[in-house]
């Protein structure tokens, strides 16, 4: 197609064409803005509604953690919270008596002793001191001399002292002897 227009036309054609563009490119730009605006404050209201949400479903875990209920439970933890560090205290000042034991049945016994009693206290006693009473049957004198002597050579032993009617029979002897004994001393002899 040729274009056999003046060119004064031409230039006003051309000017034409040009306010159009700008138009349509100026509508395009101000619908895509508008279109803009309108997403960014729907997805502000969708915040601001959520965000709403989480504060009073906050709030009434809030009003229920402040029920009766919830205070009780807090109370208790409160109490035990209290009570634990003197529980542990407790727990750590106790001599641990299953030591002891477990040192005394190693002492040397000669096969014709018996144990029928053993009696172990602590709270006679300061320190790692525990007071042992034991008491048992012997088949013969020389069999209780010599856990006598057994129980002086061991360092843990402290104070023996046998009942005076332990010595008094040669044969099937009642015995009963107290000591005391070191609890954690090192164990080597």
């Amino acid at each position: 197609m040729i274009n056999l227009l003046p060119p004064k036309e031409k230039s006003e054609l051309l000017l034409v064409r040009q306010k159009k563009l700008v138009i349509i490119l100026g509508s395009v730009f101000l619908i895509f803005s508008i279109c803009l605006v309108f997403v960014f404050l729907s997805i502000y209201f969708f915040a601001l509604g959520e965000a709403s949400a989480q504060k009073i479903i906050l709030q009434q875990n809030l009003k229920s953690y402040q029920a009766a209920g919830s205070n009780e439970y807090g109370q208790i933890i409160k109490k035990y919270n209290l009570i634990l560090p003197k529980v542990s205290f407790f727990y750590e000042s106790q001599k641990h008596f299953s030591e002891a034991l477990s040192s005394i049945y190693e002492i040397t016994r000669p096969a014709g002793i018996f144990f029928s009693g053993l009696n172990v206290d602590g709270t006679k006693q300061a320190g790692n001191i525990v007071s042992v009473s034991v008491s048992g049957i012997s088949s013969t004198r020389d069999d209780l001399l010599a856990y006598e002597k057994n129980l002086k050579k061991d360092v843990r032993v402290r104070n023996v002292s046998f009942s005076p009617e332990s010595w008094i029979s040669s044969q099937n002897i009642s015995f009963s002897v107290s000591f005391n004994f070191m609890v954690y001393e090192d164990k080597a002899r």
